[in-house]
């Protein structure tokens, strides 16, 4: 075997991107569970693009990741019970877009830069598509954190990071009244 690289050929890794999968000390960040294809990506009629989703499990709690890449249709959503673990039907959560220079910041009220998840309020996962020309154009994809509510809080983690809460950077979250 050949040597390993965060790139499809030498001189070309994105370190923006790179970063934002590790701690400083170069730790992966880790879901409890590994992303895979919603449900109804296998069904008749599936979403045009991929959607997957992965979980991160600490203590009582579970954190969801979406991931959707070249979705064309920008009536495409998803809702919680697509998820897994499925959550209770009466789960809240807070979704917000996974970005480097995410507008979630520390002590801000969510509603300014999360929106509510539950059963009655959907996710929207259009991305659009790249042009014909995929040399020039790079894949449109995008990252939503999703985050249980608890009491009316509810912890992002790092919302810079593709996995914002990570078994590998957070040991036990308990809500103590």
């Amino acid at each position: 075997t050949g040597p390993v690289g965060f790139s499809d050929e030498l001189g070309k890794a994105d370190y923006d991107i790179i970063k934002r999968t590790c701690s400083k000390d170069g730790t992966l960040l880790r879901t409890s569970r590994a992303p895979h294809p919603i449900d109804k990506s296998y069904v008749a009629n599936p979403p045009k693009g991929d959607i997957w989703t992965s979980s991160t499990t600490i203590g009582n709690y579970t954190w969801y990741h979406v991931l959707a890449v070249e979705t064309s249709n920008e009536s495409e959503y998803i809702k919680p019970a697509q998820v897994y673990p499925k959550p209770s039907s009466t789960a809240v959560f807070i979704a917000w877009e996974l970005k480097e220079d995410s507008t979630c910041k520390p002590g801000m009220e969510a509603a300014k830069c999360a929106k509510e998840f539950s059963a009655i309020k959907t996710l929207n996962v259009y991305t659009g598509v790249r042009g014909k020309d995929s040399t020039n154009n790079p894949l449109k994809f995008k990252a939503w954190g999703v985050s249980p509510v608890v009491n009316g809080f509810a912890l992002l983690g790092e919302s810079s990071k593709f996995v914002p809460v990570s078994p590998d950077r957070i040991a036990n979250v308990a809500h103590v009244s």
